[in-house]
């Protein structure tokens, strides 16, 4: 009895030992098969975004028109959209907030670093310029501009203290940004989830729009440091 309860007891650990076995064997294969098909859907979601035909079954949406407008200047003189109208232009939403401040000045180094330049001479009639909406007055909008060292040269400083121009282009909250093409349409504005205002960093915006003025004209890329 007892070598018979002794044998029952080791079949039963036997038999115990071997469904932990199973156990932990069915688990690796279901960690093995899942892995696979992740892997699998991330090639083919990477296919699905990154692959040519992909690219073209993507439905193409037409670029808006920039709305129209008409501010002085700090200095009191008159300033429209259309005088723009054969150059790329960035137009910056700002109202001083530090959230503006830290993308001017990203902007002012772009600017005088001089990435904004168009890389062939003959091109020289399409240069990008910079409008700045801003939401307060002349001296608010001076001192703006002396803070974050935006090129004076390159930028025309457009006061909007009753926020008309700010309203039209829903410009609120800011910084914002429209590339306005040569041709007088939006090329991008960040109005996304991955760039969205008071969100992203003004790496972001600022990089994009530049980049988005690379689409409307021949620049060049920045040189790494």
């Amino acid at each position: 009895m007892i070598i018979e309860g002794k044998r029952i007891r080791t079949y039963k650990g036997t038999l115990f030992a071997l469904m932990a076995v199973t156990r932990v064997y069915v688990a690796f294969l279901i960690l093995v098969s899942l892995t696979q098909s992740c892997f699998a859907a991330s090639q083919e979601q990477g296919k699905g975004v990154h692959s040519p035909a992909a690219a073209k079954e993507q439905k193409q949406f037409p670029l808006l028109s920039a709305k129209a407008f008409s501010l002085k200047d700090a200095n009191g003189n008159l300033h429209s959209l259309s005088d723009y109208h054969g150059r790329p232009v960035a137009l910056f939403f700002f109202c001083g907030c530090p959230w503006c401040h830290h993308c001017a000045r990203l902007w002012g180094k772009f600017q005088r670093s001089g990435v904004l330049a168009a890389n062939d001479k003959s091109l020289s009639h399409s240069q990008p310029f910079t409008l700045v909406v801003f939401s307060g007055d002349s001296a608010s909008a001076h001192a703006f501009v002396q803070q974050t060292g935006l090129d004076q040269a390159q930028t025309v400083l457009l006061p909007d203290p009753e926020m008309h121009v700010t309203t039209l282009y829903d410009a609120d909250p800011c910084p914002r940004v429209f590339v306005v093409n040569p041709q007088g349409q939006v090329q991008y504005t960040n109005d996304h989830k991955d760039d969205a205002v008071q969100v992203t960093s003004e790496v972001v915006i600022a990089s994009r729009a530049l980049d988005a003025l690379r689409r409307c004209v021949l620049i060049p890329m920045p040189q790494p440091k």
